[in-house]
């Protein structure tokens, strides 16, 4: 049994414990539970090896999907080896890896993704955009405001949109995200609300189909 193969083992003997519906997902080493059914969010529970042997980190994230990428990312998001008081790192094959992932899933994973939920996620991108652009820090949550107001309908994304535009164009930074916000900003112009959410949903279809999780994985294979 390869590596991949026994992550695959354990995250579906951890899914039943798990509340609500979740299913293995993704392609590769990319693979992850995934909690279904998203909306905005991706919640996902997965394992990185590590560079130097076959042991690793179980992690969680959540990951908002108003932006021009899934990522994967950490960012809102922690790993294994972060959580006081757990081990630092963790063999598949170990006896206890299935009760180490529980313990990770439900004492660390679960409650961070009670705190992400697309409206605290909205509420952190107002507040940021509140503040100086010089003054915004990463993570850059005032870039998930324009997404956010189309998606809750809780006002225009336009000077967002443009403040986010104009910073790219600034400073070089996030270049491969300027056509997505260019061309939100263009439905928005275009069709309102109703445009631009077209073109977000089309966008978070985009997205999910590119990292493989619109592909449940079966039988432990990816």
């Amino acid at each position: 049994m390869k590596l991949v193969e026994r992550w695959h083992e354990l995250a579906k003997e951890l899914a039943p414990s798990l509340p609500g519906r979740w299913s293995l997902r993704g392609r590769g080493d990319l693979t992850a539970l995934v909690q279904e059914p998203w909306d905005w969010t991706v919640r996902w529970i997965g394992f990185e090896r590590s560079s130097f042997s076959e042991e690793g980190w179980f992690q969680a994230a959540v990951e908002p999907l108003v932006l021009e990428q899934f990522r994967w990312a950490r960012t809102f998001g922690l790993r294994m080896d972060e959580v006081q008081g757990g081990p630092r790192r963790v063999d598949l094959w170990s006896d206890d890896a299935g009760q180490v992932l529980y313990d990770f899933a439900h004492n660390a994973a679960l409650p961070l993704f009670d705190k992400w939920t697309v409206e605290k996620f909205a509420g952190a991108a107002d507040r940021s955009m509140q503040r100086p652009v010089e003054q915004r820090r990463p993570p850059y949550y005032w870039m998930l405001a324009p997404g956010y107001r189309v998606v809750l309908d809780t006002g225009s994304p336009e000077e967002p949109l443009r403040q986010v535009i104009d910073y790219i164009n600034e400073h070089g930074k996030f270049t491969k995200s300027l056509p997505f916000y260019e061309e939100l900003l263009e439905r928005w112009q275009a069709g309102g609300r109703d445009e631009a959410l077209r073109f977000l949903e089309f966008d978070r279809d985009r997205k999910l189909e590119e990292a493989g999780l619109t592909r449940v994985i079966d039988g432990g294979t990816a």
